[in-house]
C-alpha cells in the first residue's frame, strides 16, 4: 500500500464518510491513506456511551492483542466496506482524528483504521484498556454499575462486529472462542445481560461450535440497542428483528385506543384456539355507524403492526390477542368508564380474581 497521505479531510456528517469510502475504492487513486477529522456540526453521543460502543467493536474486530501491549495504538484491519463505516461512525464522535487505509487482497479490498498519538486518542486508550480489562478480572462489578443506554451501546458494538441474524430475524448469533481472553469477556457480557432480563441465550447446534445465539427479552433495551448498531445491513435486518418482536409481544394498542373498542362494543367472545395452540382471541363486534367514530385508530403510523378491522354488513369485528391483557386489565381499572355487559368476559379473557 502506498504510505502517501493526503491532507486532513474535515467532514460534518456521516453520510460524508460513504463518499469518502467510495472514494480509497477507487484504484484510479495513487493515494490509498487519508485522515478525516470530524467538525463541530456532526452529531455526537454522549463520550460515556459511545466509549462502551467503542469497546464492544474492539473485542470483535479490535486488534486486540496488540492494544493489551501498552506501546501500541487502537486499530482495526480487514474491515469490509459496512464494518468500516461502523467503526469510523462510532470513533469520529470521541476522537480528535483518524486514519483510514486501504489494503488489497487477491479478489477483495479492505480497510484498515487505527488512530495517530494524539492527547484524545491516548485519553480514549487508557480508558478502553481500562474498562476491558476489568471486564476480565471483575466483570459484574463493572457492568452493574452501566445504565441502560451504555449496555445497550456495548452490545451494539459486538453486533456490528460479530453479529449475525438468523433466519427471518428471530434470532441473533455471535462467534466467539470462550477459551480466550476476548471470548471470556463476551461471554462476561451476554451472561450478565441474560440475568439482567434483557437477553435469553439460546443453543446453537449446527456448525461453526464456536458460535452463540440470543434473543432479546426487554423491548427497551432492543430499541436502545438499535440506536447504537451502525452497521447498515445488520441495522436494517435488527430493525426486522424489531417488528417481529413488536408482531410477537407487544400489544399494538394503547390504553385507551383499547379502552374506546370495549366501550364501542356490540357484542364479544372469547376464541379459544384449538391445542396443540394454547392461546385465546377477544373477538369484539362493532355496529358500522359507532365504529366511525374509532376508525382513527387504524390511521395512525402503527397501522402495519395492528390486525386490520374486518367488514361484515352492518358489522365490523376487531381481534385482540393475548399479548394486550396487561393493557386491558390497566383499560378497565375504573370499571365505570368500561361496557358493563362485557366485564366478564373481559375478565375471563385476562383471567382476573385469582386465575392469573
Amino acid at each position: 500500500m502506498n504510505s502517501s497521505v493526503v491532507d486532513v479531510m474535515n467532514i460534518s456528517s456521516f453520510e460524508e464518510v460513504s463518499k469518502i469510502l467510495g472514494w480509497l475504492n477507487n484504484e484510479a487513486i495513487d493515494r490509498r491513506k487519508i485522515r478525516l477529522k470530524a467538525e463541530s456540526t456532526i452529531h455526537r453521543e454522549p463520550y460515556d456511551v459511545i466509549l462502551w460502543k467503542l469497546i464492544g467493536l474492539i473485542l470483535t474486530d479490535g486488534d486486540f492483542s496488540d492494544l493489551l501491549k501498552r506501546h501500541r495504538s487502537i486499530s482495526f484491519g480487514g474491515l469490509s466496506y459496512n464494518t468500516a463505516m461502523a467503526v469510523i461512525s462510532t470513533l469520529i464522535q470521541i476522537v480528535d482524528i483518524l486514519t483510514i487505509g486501504v489494503i488489497y487482497g487477491e479478489k477483495s479490498m479492505y480497510y484498515r483504521i487505527y488512530l495517530p498519538v494524539s492527547s484524545s486518542s491516548r485519553y480514549l486508550k487508557h480508558d478502553v484498556v481500562h474498562y476491558i480489562n476489568e471486564l476480565d478480572k471483575n466483570p459484574n462489578d463493572i457492568l452493574s454499575n452501566l445504565n441502560m443506554k451504555q449496555l445497550a451501546a456495548l452490545l451494539a458494538g459486538i453486533i456490528d462486529g460479530d453479529g449475525f441474524f438468523g433466519k427471518s430475524s428471530t434470532y441473533i448469533s455471535i462467534s466467539f472462542n470462550p477459551s480466550s481472553m476476548k471470548g471470556k469477556i463476551i461471554n462476561n457480557i451476554i451472561s450478565f445481560l441474560e440475568r439482567q432480563k434483557y437477553i435469553i441465550l439460546g443453543k446453537y447446534y449446527h456448525k461453526p461450535k464456536y458460535e452463540n445465539t440470543f434473543s432479546f427479552t426487554n423491548f427497551e433495551f432492543a430499541k436502545k440497542c438499535l440506536k447504537y448498531v451502525y452497521h447498515a445491513k445488520k441495522r436494517e435486518r435488527m430493525q426486522n428483528y424489531i417488528i417481529n418482536y413488536i408482531r410477537n409481544y407487544i400489544c399494538p394498542f394503547s390504553i385507551s385506543e383499547l379502552r374506546e373498542i370495549l366501550n364501542i362494543a356490540s357484542s364479544m367472545y372469547i376464541n379459544y384456539r384449538k391445542p396443540p395452540r394454547k392461546s385465546k382471541v377477544l373477538v369484539i363486534y362493532i355496529h358500522a355507524h359507532d365504529f366511525n367514530r374509532i376508525s382513527y385508530i387504524w390511521n395512525n403510523k402503527d397501522l402495519q403492526l395492528k390486525p386490520l378491522p374486518i367488514h361484515n354488513g352492518n358489522r365490523i369485528m376487531v381481534k385482540i390477542t393475548e399479548k394486550c391483557k396487561e393493557r386491558i386489565r390497566k383499560a378497565i381499572d375504573n370499571e365505570n368508564t368500561t361496557n358493563s355487559k362485557f366485564i366478564k368476559i373481559i375478565k375471563e379473557f385476562i383471567r382476573i380474581n385469582g386465575h392469573d
